[in-house]
């Protein structure tokens, strides 16, 4: 049986009708890094340095000239761009060195749209104005190539900057164009639908079971699921001579048939907001396009790079690595932006990165070599610069007794940071974990804001832009801004932690729903708890490892994946076997599920409404039943 066939069997088929699109994502504005598609120096090919330079004639002429050229393809041609910025990294060629004011123009014209002056004492120069910002707008609506010329006439300076030359290491040197724009809305609503960790659905009733339907695909998966546009995307085996890309609807069919590659796939699969597909394994990064059926974009080849954590990719495609050795940073079109801290360091033990919610300006990671204490390490996602924090110390009081803390301490297992919007600086929630004990610490502005003890899962965070984890023993909510759990603040939505007399671990990530109800895995136990911290879903599933992965698919299936790549669907169920659906019970982002499903007369999904029908055996319409332009239905029949 192949593998579409069982995806069908366990997940049923579905009927869909679509009036129009729904439900919009608010997101913030994206960072994008292009590099130039040529150089050159006056009229000749520049391998080398990008010189500029002047004589000391009256008038001064420029001698030395530098024409760069700009692809914008990587940017969606309807957004509005916000900001423009060029950098170049260079150097005085004499000693003493003269300064040099070095202006923009666009190619073949005398009017200059932007300047830096480089100076002894700098390396790194910048020019943003509104002119060049308009400039880089209009070739973008345009579809046309941006050409800029770099010229000089401060007399006798003669300075030398990088180019795009394959630097070893020194990869944040490379001249580029920076350019933050707002995404288009079906960008953010994908961004958000690519989030496996949360989902916008709700689930009617509370769910007093889960089953486990095992995807058997008669084939080894080699890397986790991604998903984009209600498919699911896998790279996998079916033969020992053979790896294939898999495009499965999630309701049944495949997308496209399966894609032989020639590249052997890696371990870890990240997907864009623009259908940008990242395979990521040792040696290799390779880029395909699932708008045009999985076509391969590009290959790229690094010597010694295997990542031992799970890359993280941008909102606009950028990906960020950690193989041992250094963190890379590459733009959405696999080329390298700049890696830290390069050279021969090794960084062995590190926590995946995590993107700042500002325009993911900033990426934060705990990063610890042999030669080194565990650091704090925060990079601009656009030009490399780095700020290394040394851990604070915390003084801890536990069982009457006071102990010293850091996340040095014997800490190895290093859970992803998670990045917040505080009141004046960022909050970045660290933390990490031994065998017997665990620290959750919050860090913003260059101090510990506040600190928990205990064994800790990965945190997440709601809506309410509460930190939720498993810690201790139990399931907490605590306040961003001081870590209380109580429900006293007064400045945010309470926090809470669980009454109840388990003890709480999680041997899996936290999902959250679309009410912010939270699902974790405990050894075999299926759990799930409100925002308020009160447990409804309690459920054993004989077979199950210890150790999973959730996620959360964007038609709201939950999915759990092993170590080994096998991968279940857990089934949430209500308690009631039958269901009557009413108007006034219906409410939009909603899963409506039962073994069986009956509608009552004359019940109408309204314009804007956005719901799901399931039922494992039959569905029952009621009559009047209608469904209003604007609204969204997706039914299904059978598991």
């Amino acid at each position: 049986m192949t593998y579409l066939q069982h995806l069908m069997l366990e997940l049923g088929v579905v009927l869909a009708l679509v009036l129009s699109t729904t439900s919009g994502f608010a997101g913030g504005d994206i960072v994008t890094v292009v590099f130039p598609t040529g150089s050159a120096n006056g009229a000749q090919s520049a391998p080398g340095p990008l010189k500029i330079s002047a004589g000391e004639s009256d008038p001064i002429t420029p001698i030395d000239t530098v024409h760069l050229t700009f692809d914008l393809s990587l940017i969606p041609k309807t957004v509005t761009i916000k900001k423009a910025t060029v950098q170049f990294t260079g150097q005085s060629a004499t000693t003493p060195d003269n300064p040099q004011l070095v202006k923009i123009f666009p190619h073949g014209s005398t009017e200059s749209v932007a300047s830096w002056t480089a100076t002894s004492d700098k390396s790194v120069f910048h020019a943003s104005t509104e002119p060049l910002r308009a400039l880089v707008e209009d070739a973008l609506k345009t579809g046309t190539t941006l050409a800029l010329t770099f010229s000089s006439k401060s007399r006798l300076s003669d300075w030398r900057y990088a180019s795009m030359s394959a630097y070893d290491g020194i990869s944040r040197s490379k001249p580029r164009l920076i350019v933050e724009y707002q995404p288009p809305r079906d960008l953010q609503d994908r961004a958000r639908d690519s989030d496996t960790t949360r989902t916008r659905w709700k689930f009617s009733g509370r769910q007093q079971a889960a089953s486990k339907p095992f995807l058997d695909t008669m084939t080894d998966i080699i890397s986790n699921p991604v998903f984009y546009d209600d498919v699911m995307y896998v790279f996998a085996k079916p033969s020992s001579e053979k790896t294939h890309l898999y495009a499965l609807k999630l309701g049944g069919g495949n997308r496209w048939e399966p894609k032989a590659l020639s590249h052997v796939p890696g371990s870890h699969a990240l997907i864009s907001p623009a259908g940008r597909l990242y395979s990521i394994g040792e040696q290799r990064l390779v880029l395909y396009d699932l708008t045009q059926e999985g076509q391969e974009i590009r290959a790229v080849s690094i010597p010694n790079f295997k990542p031992a954590v799970r890359p993280t990719l941008g909102e606009d495609g950028s990906l960020y690595a950690m193989p041992p050795g250094a963190l890379f940073g590459f733009n959405p079109d696999l080329q390298e932006m700049w890696r830290y801290p390069g050279g021969d360091t090794e960084m062995p033990d590190a926590s995946r990165v995590a993107l700042s919610p500002d325009a993911g300006r900033y990426a934060y990671a705990l990063t610890k070599s042999k030669a080194a204490k565990t650091q704090l390490v925060r990079m601009e996602t656009a030009t490399g610069n780095s700020e290394v924090s040394a851990l604070p110390v915390v003084n801890a009081t536990e069982g009457g007794a006071t102990s010293t803390l850091n996340l040095d301490l014997g800490f190895t297992g290093y859970t992803r940071p998670i990045v917040a919007k505080g009141p004046e600086h960022e909050y970045v929630l660290y933390s990490a974990s031994t065998a017997q004990s665990g620290l959750l610490l919050a860090h913003s502005g260059g101090e510990a804001i506040w600190w928990k003890q205990g064994l800790i899962s990965q945190p997440i965070l709601n809506s309410d832009q509460n930190v939720v984890a498993v810690q201790g023993g139990k399931l907490h909510v605590y306040a961003l801004l001081n870590g209380k759990d109580d429900g006293t603040e007064a400045e945010q939505p309470k926090s809470c932690a669980s009454k109840i007399e388990t003890s709480l671990s999680a041997t899996s990530n936290l999902v959250l729903d679309g009410e912010d109800n939270v699902y974790f895995w405990n050894n075999g136990v299926l759990w799930g708890f409100t925002k308020q911290c009160t447990s409804f879903l309690h459920h054993s599933l004989a077979g199950l490892p210890e150790k999973l992965e959730l996620l959360f698919a964007p038609d709201g299936t939950l999915f759990a994946r092993t170590e080994t790549n096998q991968l279940y669907a857990l089934r949430l169920l209500p308690e009631n076997a039958a269901v009557t659906l009413t108007q006034h019970a219906l409410q939009t982002d909603t899963i409506y599920h039962s073994d069986s499903l009956t509608t009552e007369p004359n019940l109408q999904v309204a314009s804007k409404t956005n719901v799901v029908f399931k039922a494992k055996d039959q569905m029952t319409f009621g009559r009047g039943f209608s469904v209003k332009s604007g609204a969204t239905l997706r039914c299904q029949v059978g598991w």
